[in-house]
């Protein structure tokens, strides 16, 4: 982190007082993997590590361990996760390192474990989890991102939370580093000085050059980044600054006593179309500089239908599936005893064989209604339905 202070200051004090120009904060980062970022074909999202404090059995004292969570995206539409492998002695960077890299489909399923709902936020707006775990228990390679109850509820999580000794930290969210970016850029002070001394493109061809060339690496703005709240609100500040312009000269040529009223009609008129038509061109440049297509999401036959339930609604729909089976366990039972008892009491020859068929279907209906969750999952496996997000509905809390 010092490193990281230390550096900035440097770039401060060297680069000249007008220079604009801003290169984002990744390449000062200790990164466990920097491959992609120094070949430029890709961006890292979000990055973390976690801290637990090992106590040996033979008393000897208790060390700090940590291990580093990294997501990165690749221009090309695919994303990568790397985690230290369980304990590791040191800081970020060493130690025994798992890699997947793939479609989001692909990355986050099986030993990558996050929620419907953060995993819409991190692949539509560049979001990045709050938390995220690497499953330190029985020697697993599992990483998840939510919280402690969503990840200690996943089938094979060894992790217990239920200690204090355990914290995770962010050192690393793609959001603030735009931020950063826009409060470090601005449009230059000498675009528009005057009415006639105004360059209102420069504004454009500043932004979509800078933004691209010292952001993004000369690739367009990929759709998650575009939807990115801390780009938003940049990206709103910019249109904010032509209205400032358009207001300033405005006033330059109300206050001008050279011209007649007349005159400074027609210049106002003039000069508000001319920012007016500037405004317009840089939100069609920046729209021609964007992805078209949002490849940061699975395209549509990987579309995963549960993304839209969330997770409250899940769970309530789980849980009254659990009351239903339970109360035809029990109405199967009690049903089967009255009809017993009715047998018995009949005198009837056959009444008991009666009885008996009758109690087998609907024990046989209870037992399908138990299985369905588990028949359902395999034939969506076989046909392979089950979509984007792999967590969509844990079979094994049914």
């Amino acid at each position: 982190m010092k490193k990281f202070w230390v550096l900035i200051l440097l770039s401060a004090l060297f680069i000249p007082i007008k220079s604009k120009a801003f290169v984002n904060f990744q390449s000062d980062l200790e990164w466990i993997d920097k491959s992609c970022l120094d070949t430029k074909k890709c961006i890292a999202l979000c990055s973390y590590y976690q801290v637990m404090q090992n106590t040996p059995a033979n008393g000897v004292a208790a060390t700090d361990y940590y291990s580093g969570i990294y997501i990165y995206y690749y221009f090309d539409g695919k994303y990568q996760v790397s985690w230290d492998k369980g304990f590791i002695n040191g800081f970020l960077g060493t130690g025994r390192t798992v890699t997947k890299k793939g479609s989001a489909k692909t990355v986050f399923s099986d030993d990558v474990f996050i929620s419907s709902d953060r995993y819409k936020e991190l692949t539509g707006n560049a979001k990045c989890p709050k938390y995220a775990y690497v499953d330190t228990g029985g020697g697993s390679s599992e990483v998840c991102f939510d919280n402690g109850k969503y990840c200690a509820g996943k089938n094979g999580w060894a992790t217990q939370f239920t200690s204090d000794k355990q914290q995770q930290y962010s050192n690393y969210d793609v959001s603030d580093d735009i931020k950063k970016y826009f409060d470090k850029w601005s449009p230059s002070e000498d675009v528009c000085t005057s009415v006639d001394n105004c360059d209102i493109d420069k504004i454009k061809n500043q932004f979509v050059e800078d933004f691209s060339t010292n952001f993004l690496y000369g690739h367009k703005i990929p759709t998650m980044i575009s939807n990115n709240k801390s780009y938003k609100s940049g990206y709103d500040s910019i249109i904010d600054k032509y209205q400032k312009i358009k207001n300033k000269l405005v006033e330059q040529i109300k206050s001008d006593k050279t011209l007649t009223e007349k005159q400074k009609q027609e210049k106002i008129k003039s000069t508000e179309k001319k920012i007016d038509d500037a405004t317009k061109d840089f939100e069609e440049s920046v729209k021609e500089n964007t992805e078209s297509n949002n490849t940061d999401i699975d395209s549509g036959e990987d579309v995963d239908a549960c993304n839209v339930i969330p997770d409250v609604v899940k769970t309530w729909i789980i849980n009254i599936l659990k009351i239903i089976r339970y109360l035809a366990l029990a109405l199967v039972v009690v049903l089967g005893v009255l009809d017993f008892m009715k047998a018995a009491g009949s005198g009837e020859p056959d009444a008991m064989k009666k009885a008996g068929q009758s109690f087998g279907k609907r024990l046989i209906a209870v037992i399908v209604l138990f299985l369905l969750p588990y028949l359902v999952e395999l034939l969506l496996g076989l046909v392979d339905l089950l979509g984007a997000d792999p967590n969509c509905v844990d079979i094994s809390s049914y």
